[in-house]
């Protein structure tokens, strides 16, 4: 399926606006350091998600779905965009929800009342991998839909991330637009990477609409060669759905290692980062991912790998709800 046939239904407050850092590059001398709001979006507490549902969602009502299910780890942005967004269109949601403890955890019980969901428990533990993980949840996710099927009720799964990588392109638009109407000094892209899904379709867009824009990655869950690898599997895989003819070169996937690659805890390096992006800037960083990346940024600053005429631009992609349940970690 090619892009412009995807069905798609607007939920977010897009676009999302970009700000210059000045005190941040004035503290550095350079690079001209910029943020992409995500955090800002319209749908509970804002987060990057909200692209990929919008052609996930429309793909839900389009096709009469009364009810949606889901999956993921505790405080995951994903069940937490997916849950609100069907309140919003009417459909029931029904979430399976990955944890080491034995009960649902009382922050998930806000939206669990307010958006009248259905939890699910699995219990997991460190040592699971994250495939292992992954088919328990799915093999969960099926046993629901066809019990609620057997109910006479059209259940529509709503997966993780979407296949082809469409958002990330339509992400990587929305900003080369922005640089343009504002006359903005940008060449490069700095971001999170967990999956590696987004960072490859960032590579793709690239490619395919010649922004100039050079996307570096910051490894926040695992060894930045190894995300390198999983970059040249997921662009071939989105390259071959979208009907694409393209390649990419080793050189251009640019991703660095941050420190520490647990991105479930904070570490050190991130709360720093956390901590002086809300003095110098009055913007709060999320210690999952953003965190983590804004110190592997500061990191390469320090290494002298930017000029300091160059335009840098961080993406905040929110997911800040799971900050406050670290207080003691991040104090």
């Amino acid at each position: 399926m090619k892009m412009k046939t995807m069905p798609r239904i607007k939920i977010g407050n897009l676009p999302t606006k970009i700000h210059r850092l000045d005190r941040l590059t004035e503290m550095f001398d350079g690079p001209q350091l910029y943020i992409k709001r995500d955090d800002k979006k319209r749908i509970a507490f804002g987060v990057n998600k909200v692209r990929q549902l919008e052609f996930l969602m429309a793909n839900a009502v389009n096709n009469g779905a009364e009810l949606i299910i889901t999956s993921g780890n505790l405080q995951s942005n994903h069940i937490r965009q997916t849950v609100s967004t069907a309140a919003r269109f009417g459909l029931k949601p029904v979430v399976v929800i990955t944890e080491a403890e034995s009960k649902i955890p009382e922050d998930c019980y806000l939206f669990k009342e307010s958006y009248r969901t259905e939890m699910y428990l699995i219990n997991v533990t460190n040592e699971d991998s994250v495939q292992k993980i992954a088919n328990i949840c799915d093999e969960k996710v099926q046993e629901i839909k066809k019990y609620y099927e057997n109910k006479g009720m059209k259940a529509c799964i709503i997966p993780r991330k979407i296949e082809g990588t469409p958002t990330g392109v339509c992400d990587l638009l929305e900003i080369s637009k922005q640089i343009k109407q504002k006359k903005l000094n940008i060449n490069y892209i700095v971001k999170a990477v967990d999956s590696a899904n987004a960072y490859s379709a960032f590579l793709l867009a690239n490619k395919l609409f010649k922004t100039g824009l050079r996307s570096i990655g910051i490894s926040v869950s695992n060894e930045a060669e190894k995300d390198r690898w999983q970059v040249f599997k997921q662009f071939d895989e989105a390259k071959k759905h979208l009907g694409l003819d393209i390649e990419i070169k080793e050189e251009e996937i640019q991703i660095f290692n941050s420190i520490g690659y647990n991105c479930v805890l904070p570490n050190e390096p991130g709360v720093h980062a956390i901590k002086l992006l809300a003095d110098k800037e009055a913007i709060f960083l999320d210690h999952y991912h953003t965190g983590k990346a804004m110190a592997g940024l500061f990191n390469l600053i320090k290494k002298g790998y930017f000029q300091k005429d160059d335009g840098v631009l961080f993406l905040h992609p929110g997911e800040l709800p799971a900050l406050f349940a670290q207080e003691n970690n991040l104090l």
